[in-house]
């Protein structure tokens, strides 16, 4: 079979051609020359703005009649920092020196935008680079050119941008500008000025040269219908954390993403543990249930899913209590009555300072019947070792027996209020010995049923659940465990804002283990809330990459506000078409389409839901 030839009409660019192998070229010692038959200016910017709008490069790069040229000079940090030094120490003494107020205005603007920068580079890690950028606007005629001209300084300007036309130097600007030649070395010294790489990079709109991690699955593609490939594990410069959060209003497609995320770490042979409020993941279950290797529980009790809150299981630490640990030795008995103290207040809220000093001594009295001491090791301890709530309901008892006057009239409410979680409805969530078994590769806890109890329960056993899911994270640091936390804003409680703290400290653990906590939630302001704020905000601000869908009204205010909007990214989340996201990874901001093939979809159970 012969190969068919194929002709193609290409249309001439008269404005590359120009450019490459121009017909003539006339240098004036002014501020223009003359290329074939254009009237040509170069400028170059001298200033850019301390921050810089998403796109900005695109509105500079995308003018008619106009060839842009960026070059780039890597800069050490030693080097970076002596000349910002100097650049603010020169700015601020011309600003005390000069008698004219426009310049000193100027100059201190100068020393407040570069300082500024040099706060960037410290707080974020940011890469500083020298940018040098020419513009050569190219006219048909005079009124062309003049038009052209004029269009290019009202465009830089209006990015913050300041721009200078190379007077006496348009022909090294040419030849700096052109394929022909090297950068010219008075041009660069003339127009390089420092400015974070990532700025640069933000410059072009939702891209950033693609988005590929070399290893890991599909996400979708981004506004160029360039495929997206991550890698959730994959740490560098500025993806410290394997953490993601995920917020979306209903129906935006958050859920899609999520599970299509369970499933390729699946397949990468990641353990993953889900608590899913709305009994929206049993469709992975059953898909990976003929392998044997998931397991769906419901969390509302039963044989197969009790978790027993007084087994003692292993804290999330912050830095700060990590520290003191070693420093001091505690226990882990001491640090599980830490988790037992945001677990009773979560479930008892009524109890008074007294009631919570008299239940802690109840339950180190209880955990001594059991031979479990302050120096105890429970590394090799069964579930069957531990005491269960009935063990603390009949240790108050005997407590009680003996008790000082003062104490007794709150001991009796004690016993009362904890009737109700030995005997009563709530024993069947927690009075029993964990049943829960950790050997699958999937296990879901569906809480929809938990949508009958009161608050107080649904925090509570969100609480257990999460404390058991760190069990498992940190049980092995080399093995890859994802927590995923579904409508996560079930766990605010203002008048317990521990059990946040909880989920914060988790986050920042899990990067010391070979783990990942994704928490997805279509509710930002109760995140916000300026009881929990200190420790809700970090738990969606923490991690390392975040997906934005489709948010409106006052949480769209809030997540424009929590993630330092730009314009264009604002109305990407505010327009809410469904699949569509802004993914921010590290310091790398792009459109998310999240693009699944139809056989991925059914996989996933979605019909039309998010």
């Amino acid at each position: 079979m012969r190969n068919k030839k194929y002709q193609f009409e290409i249309e001439d660019n008269n404005v590359i051609r120009a450019a490459i192998a121009p017909m003539g070229l006339d240098f004036r010692p002014n501020t223009r020359f003359y290329m074939g038959d254009y009237i040509c200016r170069i400028y170059a910017i001298m200033q850019y703005p301390p921050t810089q709008d998403y796109g900005w490069v695109s509105k500079i790069n995308n003018i008619a009649g106009t060839i842009v040229n960026f070059t780039s000079t890597p800069i050490t940090e030693t080097n970076i920092v002596d000349q910002l030094s100097k650049i603010i120490n020169s700015a601020r003494a011309e600003a005390e020196n000069t008698r004219d107020a426009l310049q000193r205005q100027r100059k201190t603007k100068t020393a407040d935008d570069t300082t500024l920068l040099m706060a960037r580079m410290e707080e974020n890690n940011e890469k500083i680079a020298k940018f040098c950028c020419t513009i050569m606007v190219m006219g048909n005629d005079e009124i062309d050119f003049e038009q052209k001209c004029n269009r290019v300084e009202s465009i830089v300007s209006g990015v913050g941008c300041k721009l200078r036309c190379l007077s006496r130097m348009q022909k090294d600007a040419w030849e700096h500008i052109s394929p022909s030649y090297a950068p010219v070395e008075l041009i660069c010294d003339v127009g390089n000025r420092p400015m974070p790489v990532n700025a640069f990079y933000g410059g072009f709109p939702f891209q950033n040269s693609g988005f590929n991690d070399g290893v890991g699955y599909y996400l979708g593609v981004d506004n160029d219908g360039t495929p997206i490939i991550f890698d959730l594990w994959k740490r560098d410069g500025a993806r410290t954390n394997s953490n993601i959060s995920i917020i979306g209003g209903s129906g935006k497609g958050k859920t899609t993403l999520v599970k299509h995320i369970i499933v390729s770490e699946l397949i990468r042979g990641t353990k993953v543990i889900v608590i899913d409020p709305e009994t929206e993941y049993k469709s992975i279950c059953d898909l990976f249930k003929e392998d044997g290797i998931s397991r769906w529980i419901d969390a509302c009790g039963g044989k197969n899913g009790m978790i027993n809150p007084l087994q003692i299981r292993p804290k999330p630490l912050s830095d700060e209590e990590e520290e003191e640990a070693e420093s001091k030795g505690i226990s882990e008995l001491a640090l599980h009555l830490k988790t037992l103290e945001i677990f009773f207040e979560l479930y008892l809220p009524e109890l008074t300072q007294i009631q919570k000093a008299l239940l802690t001594k109840a339950l180190i009295a209880m955990y001594a019947k059991f031979n479990i001491t302050w120096d105890t090791s429970v590394k090799y301890m069964k579930n069957t070792d531990f005491p269960i709530m009935s063990d603390l309901y009949n240790t108050l008892v005997e407590q009680r027996k003996t008790a000082d006057k003062g104490v007794t009239d709150d001991m009796d409410k004690l016993i009362l209020l904890l009737e109700n979680i030995t005997i009563g409805a709530d024993k069947f969530l927690w009075n029993g010995h964990t049943t829960m078994q950790s050997n699958a590769q999937l296990i879901v806890f569906d809480t929809q049923n938990m949508k009958i109890m009161s608050d107080a329960m649904k925090s509570t056993q969100y609480f257990n659940l999460l404390s058991w899911c760190w069990q498992q994270m940190s049980a092995d640091r080399n093995e890859k465990v994802m927590v995923v936390c579904d409508e996560a804003w079930l766990l605010i409680n203002p008048d317990v804002p521990q059990a946040m703290s909880y989920l914060r400290d988790t986050e920042k653990r899990a990067r010391k283990y070979s783990g990942a906590l994704a928490v997805a939630t279509q509710n930002v302001i109760d995140f916000l809330d300026p009881k929990v704020k200190l420790y809700a905000q970090p738990v969606l601000d923490l991690p390392s990459t975040k997906f934005i869908f489709g948010c409106e009204g006052d949480d769209l205010k809030a997540v424009s506000t929590l993630y330092n909007f730009t314009q264009a990214q604002k109305e990407l989340v505010a327009a809410g078409n469904r699949a569509e996201c802004l993914m921010k990874a590290g310091g790398r901001s792009l459109k998310l389409k999240v693009q699944l093939p139809e056989k991925r979809l059914k996989q996933l159970g979605v019909v039309g839901g998010n």
